[in-house]
């Protein structure tokens, strides 16, 4: 439900798209900016990106689903998407929050899903892209935004980060060597502070 202000909390949405997604049977997976504040430092977001793996039989079943959480999208933005991979906006109650909708049409997309790790909210499971898997899209994207995202999440994790599919990840994007310096500038960093990382 919307606060005073109109704004509606990201858990809140993102809870109520894995429930129209599992009630759909399309499997979704939150990638980006919402994955950061899983498991990385909070910070604002006025979208949130997921991957979904549905079909052109899943359209009308998703759509919905979606609407029975009161959030609206194009059934024929979804249908168009599968040819030519654009990604589809969903509307909340925010007017500034939305939901970004990336279908999964390669092998390594759908990996990418089935990959991913559930983390609870208040109002339900939600499927959201693994840590290393984050920091790494974060270094090939490569924005300052991006790269201090990559650092809160290492900050973060600490000795829960999965450190072998973090470098074979990073190997296989071509920036083995980006992470591998992030990694190391975090380190140090956190041992001059004489801190240690805390997360979920």
């Amino acid at each position: 439900m919307p606060a005073p202000d109109g704004t509606v909390p990201l858990d809140n949405v993102a809870a109520r798209f894995a429930r129209a997604c599992r009630r759909a049977e399309v499997d979704h997976l939150f990638v980006g900016g919402f994955a950061v504040v899983a498991w990385g430092q909070p910070r604002t977001t006025s979208d949130i990106d997921t991957l979904l793996r549905y079909g052109e039989e899943d359209v009308a079943r998703l759509v919905g689903a979606l609407a029975d959480e009161d959030l609206e999208t194009s059934t024929r933005d979804l249908r168009a998407a599968l040819t030519d991979g654009s990604h589809v906006s969903v509307f909340t109650e925010d007017p500034i929050l939305t939901v970004d909708i990336k279908p999964a049409l390669d092998a390594s997309e759908v990996e990418q899903i089935q990959d991913g790790v559930e983390v609870q909210l208040d109002e339900g499971p939600v499927s959201v892209a693994p840590p290393a898997d984050t920091v790494v899209f974060k270094v090939l994207f490569g924005s300052e935004q991006d790269l201090q995202d990559a650092r809160s999440i290492l900050a973060r994790q600490g000795d829960r980060l999965d450190r072998e599919r973090l470098g074979a990840l990073a190997s296989r994007h071509g920036v083995g060597d980006e992470v591998d310096q992030i990694l190391a500038e975090v380190e140090a960093a956190l041992e001059e502070d004489g801190g240690s990382p805390t997360g979920r």
